[in-house]
């Protein structure tokens, strides 16, 4: 009869237990105070460029209608607007 009451509290307990926000992105700079030598050696590296928001700044192809055959595919490189498109 214990145990089943322990079972009772434990599963009301998880029933009525507000649930957590979930967890969000709080930026590499947060993540560098703990991680400073893993931060150090992301840094500037192609891993941290392409991680950077697309834009004539950041994206260093040619998208002006250029085009790229690859194993029989062919794809295309264009501007819809400021949005790169392939």
């Amino acid at each position: 009869m214990v145990t089943l009451a322990l079972l009772w509290l434990a599963l009301f307990e998880v029933a009525v237990a507000s649930p957590k926000a979930p967890s969000q992105y709080v930026g590499h700079s947060e993540c560098a105070t703990c991680h400073s030598r893993q931060y150090a050696e992301w840094s500037g590296s192609h891993h941290d460029q392409a991680m950077q928001l697309a834009s004539k700044d950041t994206v260093h192809g040619d998208f002006n209608n250029a085009t790229l055959p690859h194993f029989g595919v062919i794809s295309s490189f264009y501007m819809n607007g400021d949005r790169f498109m392939v």
